[in-house]
């Protein structure tokens, strides 16, 4: 009886361990449409600049979009 107690804790152990991974799993592919978002944003916000450091800054928050929003996708490619 204690080997069955033991074994049905374990599983249940098992079983919480995988809704927080499911969770987890989430929360990362919405913090990284955030971000992907956020830069996107960035990329078009610059009032006082200099023509050629705007273009540049913009290049930039593009890039970092780009490569957030590639992150998303392998993650989703890769766990669900």
């Amino acid at each position: 009886q204690i080997e069955w107690c033991r074994s049905w804790a374990r599983a249940n152990r098992w079983s919480e361990e995988v809704t927080l991974l499911t969770e987890e799993m989430r929360r990362v592919l919405a913090f990284f449409a955030s971000k992907a978002n956020w830069w996107h944003d960035r990329a078009s916000k610059r009032d006082g600049v200099r023509d050629d450091l705007c273009e540049g800054l913009s290049a930039y928050a593009t890039r970092q979009a780009s490569l957030y929003h590639a992150l998303k996708i392998a993650c989703k490619v890769n766990w669900i």
